[in-house]
């Protein structure tokens, strides 16, 4: 049985009559990192078209997804699962770990990721000689996830969103730190060192399975977070790329009618409405996971081992029509949504601000009296934070403000800064 807590690692007082999870919910909506993801990019950095998704829609239509995967577990199970009275809280906690699951996600995307991970690497490196082999790993191998993480613990709102620890466990997709590496040739990881504490007393009071040295097994709700996800962005992202004639339009409807062929008895699908079809294909894959999501909790091993599949991934390893048909979505999207000239350009552009910004900024936080330069008048451009004498600490304090940034924001310090737009 999946069980609430109703407790929060800081005391709050209540005030109002909603519940935790509601509270939670809201206060994701009105933080001001949650309306940051505005500017934030999906897919097409920087994109004009007013149709195409920003990490604040994808969140919104994420958080939609898993109450429809909900609806679709409580018509399968009908509270087989949890007590009937936690129906209203269940939902409400997913839709705040939903509308928060991008909030560590630097500027640009996943290549904002890649362009600090490759920094480090590259050119502050010698910067990291100081730290242990803990507190590198988590510059080396910089995740978003983990940095969300840190966003809802401390950053969002200068002192963290004080959310219930049922929903912080909720949020985490990897519960490890980046020393631990389960998935082969990647280095997803959910918590860095300066969260560690905060995270073990989430797992020790909720009694997560602990199956290695700060690693936990997952919270059964991450499965429906984490499938809203995948289902969202390898659907819509197709989607923005026709909609951007990227993709040719005749290629999608071909595509959803033949898959779609089966839903509709071998009838014909309609051709005008592509948001139709995919509504439909959307339908389909609700049901599947909140099957697959069953049939986990009822064979007992929600997270038994390190590397546990997600459910859409094991919705598609079932099928062979499935998986080839997000196949065939996945080659298109990479071939012409991910690898467009335009994209390319400015995901390359958003590597040379960072890095710019990052070669500024680190050796500034490190200033000593004998340094030169204009590292104390970059320091007052930093958000006031209280002072540290830690160098994990220090560099932490950069990258907490290049992941706050938007795109927008993100372009124009780096264009002030470097002298080509001051007015």
């Amino acid at each position: 049985m999946i069980t609430l807590s109703n407790l929060r690692l800081h005391s709050t007082s209540r005030g109002d009559a909603r519940n935790q999870y509601a509270r939670d919910r809201d206060r994701v909506i009105f933080s001001s990192a949650f309306r940051r993801l505005q500017d934030k990019t999906q897919v097409f950095p920087m994109a004009r078209a007013d149709f195409v998704r920003t990490r604040l829609t994808h969140s919104i239509e994420v958080a939609s997804v898993a109450r429809s995967i909900l609806s679709e577990i409580l018509a399968i199970a009908n509270n087989e699962f949890w007590d009937k009275e936690h129906n209203q809280a269940i939902s409400e906690l997913l839709e705040a770990t939903c509308l928060a699951h991008d909030l560590g996600n630097p500027p640009f995307g996943h290549f904002g990721e890649d362009a600090i991970r490759h920094w480090f690497l590259e050119d502050g490196q010698i910067y990291l000689d100081s730290l242990n082999e803990g507190e590198r790993l988590d510059f080396l191998r910089f995740e978003g996830n983990a940095q969300g993480l840190r966003t809802i613990l401390k950053l969002a709102n200068h002192e963290g969103l004080k959310l219930s620890l049922d929903t912080i466990a909720a949020f985490v997709k990897y519960p490890w730190i980046s020393s631990i590496s389960p998935y082969p040739n990647k280095f997803k990881f959910g918590i860095f060192q300066s969260e560690i504490s905060e995270y073990r007393e989430v797992a020790s009071t909720l009694k997560l399975p602990l199956l290695a040295t700060d690693c936990w097994g997952r919270h059964p709700l991450v499965y429906i977070m984490e499938a809203s996800d995948d289902l969202c962005y390898r659907l819509i992202d197709y989607q923005d790329g026709v909609r951007l004639k990227k993709i040719a339009f005749s290629d999608a409807r071909k595509l959803l009618q033949e898959f779609l062929l089966d839903k509709y008895q071998k009838k014909s699908v309609p051709e005008h409405e592509l948001e139709r079809n995919l509504a439909v294909v959307f339908g389909i894959f609700t049901q599947k996971i909140a099957l697959s999501f069953c049939e986990m909790l009822r064979n007992q091993k929600p997270d038994c081992e390190l590397r546990p599949q997600g459910l859409l991934d094991k919705v598609l390893s079932q099928n062979q029509t499935y998986k080839q048909f997000f196949k065939t979505i996945a080659d298109e999207s990479l071939e012409k949504c991910y690898s467009d000239r335009d994209v390319i350009k400015i995901e390359l552009a958003g590597k040379k601000m960072i890095s710019s910004l990052l070669s500024q900024f680190v050796p500034a936080v490190l200033y000593t009296k004998s340094d030169r330069g204009d590292y104390s008048r970059l320091l007052k451009l930093l958000p006031e934070k209280k002072e540290s004498s830690r160098t994990y600490d220090k560099i932490q304090r950069v990258t907490d403000y290049i992941c706050g940034m938007t795109d927008s924001f993100a372009c124009n310090l780096y264009q002030e800064l470097g002298g080509l737009n001051l007015y």
